[in-house]
């Protein structure tokens, strides 16, 4: 503003050059002291210190190679301004034959260009800089996620064997730290490089600048020192001016050689960082490899056991000796469970076994078997971690197998399922007999995954529990015998039915079958008109399972008692005649 108001008031004492002539010196006047501040890069200091100061520093940085794009812009537009006015200037001067005075605005137009050409140059390297420091500023603030993670320190707990592995890895984690700072330091050598190259060409253009300025004020005070007392007045602010921002180009460009030495530091900070790593590496490689040597473990080895002896070994026999009686009460436990559940529904019939006691039974014995392997692992999972083995992963891994099973044998799932709602539904149980697919035979054993069936011939039918579509139980509730006899077409039926009641009615009094009828035999009437009898039916209802000794008994005593009454029981026959 200073400026502003001392060049108007020389302009006022100027004297009146002509119109033309006038209106140019006035255009030059002003575009000269609408200049742009004069922003200076200063000093970057030293990029040492924590991770977090470094990235402040580096931001700063950022921010001050803003700061001067911007106002560099501002002076290379400003220059143009002052080339274009002067050539105007001188122009007129020319042409009102003041000769002298145009060449120095031509030489002046002639500064303004090369200032304008320097400015282009300044702004190519600021660029520059400012990608060799959003490099280093990226690299510093992945740096941290990027390090390694600390390695567990020795504890006293750990026995020799442990110690050395811990040992081990300790080396090798810090071989991994060396092997990573080694890699960061090579990357920040690179970029230091590149910052250098862009800092080089910055001092390049800071010194053209110095040396445009020092032309500047050369040029300026040569006019100011002319003759012609209002010419000399006119170019005096300009000569005060340019000496004072010469100075302030010349502190900026001794910045930028300040620049340049730190880097040139940092560089061979660098090289010696990345030599005295590659060493380390090769000394903790060394130390590893000795450390894993055979000798080396079997030395932990011993001594682990030594002191396992002296120190663990009573401890583990008697934490086994407790786990060996726990599994020992809980299987007695589940033994007592199971015959405690078989005792609730035990009707005190030791001759026959009810539905109640084969479905209790039958439960008993698949939940025993479960409870007993579940027993069995959780005592070998304990007993592990009691000598010192880490189940975590064996645990993880059979949780893996059982999804990998689960996912891969469906079949077997579903053998699972189903027999889980069999014996939930009670839909048969130990000792019944079923026809299943077609093979009828007793139950022998059911667990989840299988159904056993004895064949009356002795032929073990083993069928998966998810095959069962459908199952026909003969001996659940009560059953029946239909017997269908065939008599002759002679016969007198109603001597058939009193003989059959009659047979009936005896073999219901037989204590040797008491309890197995529900009521006597009795006869149903004549179902089918043969080629060659008469069928009748009688029918009876029986406990479950006496239905095939009832039924041979009643065929035997009703084949005596027919015999005995003159009844014939024909058999197929063909009568012949001739003509």
């Amino acid at each position: 503003m200073s400026q502003r108001l001392s060049l108007a008031l020389v302009l006022i004492s100027l004297p009146a050059w002509g119109a033309s002539l006038d209106e140019a010196q006035k255009a030059w006047a002003a575009s000269w002291a609408d200049k742009p501040a004069l922003v200076t890069l200063g000093e970057l200091g030293a990029l040492d210190g924590t991770p977090s100061e470094i990235e402040n520093r580096l931001k700063e940085r950022l921010r001050g190679l803003s700061r001067k794009t911007f106002s560099n812009r501002e002076w290379r537009a400003y220059w143009a301004e002052q080339n274009a006015s002067a050539k105007t200037f001188a122009a007129a001067l020319a042409e009102a034959k003041k000769n002298l005075f145009a060449e120095g605005l031509a030489s002046w137009a002639q500064l303004a260009s090369d200032k304008m050409a320097n400015q282009d140059v300044y702004l190519a390297a600021i660029e520059m800089e400012r990608d060799a420091v959003e490099k280093r500023l990226k690299a510093s603030v992945t740096e941290a996620s990027q390090k390694p993670n600390s390695n567990p320190a020795e504890t006293p707990e750990m026995n020799p064997f442990q110690q050395r592995q811990a040992m081990i890895e300790s080396l090798e984690h810090e071989l991994d730290m060396q092997d990573w700072r080694t890699l960061r330091a090579v990357q920040a050598l690179a970029m230091i490089e590149s910052q250098k190259q862009a800092a080089s060409n910055l001092l390049k253009a800071v010194q053209k600048d110095v040396e445009l300025a020092q032309v500047e004020t050369n040029l300026a005070a040569q006019q100011a020192g002319s003759e012609d007392a209002a010419w000399a007045l006119l170019w005096a602010p300009v000569t005060q001016a340019s000496s004072k921002k010469t100075e302030q180009i010349e502190n900026e460009a001794q910045h930028a050689r300040v620049r340049m030495r730190g880097l040139d530091i940092e560089a061979t900070l660098a090289n010696s960082q990345i030599a005295y790593r590659m060493a380390k590496i090769l000394e903790l490689k060394s130390e590893i490899e000795a450390s894993s040597s055979l000798d080396g473990w079997s030395d932990a080895i011993i001594a682990t056991a030594k002191r396992w002896l002296s120190e663990s070994l009573w401890k583990v026999l008697l934490s086994l000796l407790g786990i060996w009686l726990l599994l020992r009460l809980a299987l007695r436990l589940i033994g007592r469970l199971s015959i405690a559940l078989q005792h609730v529904a035990d009707d005190g019939d030791d001759e026959h076994t009810s539905q109640a006691e084969q479905r209790a039974g039958t439960i008993a014995a698949v939940f025993g078997g479960i409870a007993k392997v579940t027993a069995y692992a959780v005592a070998a999972l304990t007993a592990l971690e009691v000598i010192g083995v880490n189940t975590g992963p064996i645990v993880g891994s059979v949780a893996i197998l059982g999804l990998a099973v689960s996912f891969g044998s469906q079949n077997l799932v579903k053998d699972v399922v189903n027999g889980f709602f069999i014996l939930i539904e009670n839909q048969f149980a130990v000792g019944d007999v079923v026809t299943i697919g077609g093979t009828t035979g007793t139950v022998e054993k059911i667990n989840l995954r299988s159904t056993r069936i004895r064949q009356y011939d002795g032929t073990l039918h083993v069928i998966p529990n998810g095959s069962i579509d459908s199952v026909a139980n003969r001996t659940r509730d009560w059953a029946r015998v239909v017997l269908t006899v065939g008599v002759g077409y002679e016969s007198d039926l109603q001597t058939v039915e009193d003989v059959v009641n009659s047979v009936g009615q005896t073999l219901f009094d037989d204590p040797n079958f008491e309890g197995q009828m529900d009521e006597p035999a009795a006869y149903l009437g004549v179902v089918e008109l043969a080629d060659s009898s008469v069928n009748v039916r009688c029918i009876v209802r029986t406990v479950p399972g006496a239905q095939w000794a009832v039924s041979r008994e009643l065929q035997r005593r009703i084949k005596e008692a027919f015999d005995q009454a003159g009844i014939e029981i024909p058999f197929p026959q063909r009568v012949m005649r001739s003509v």
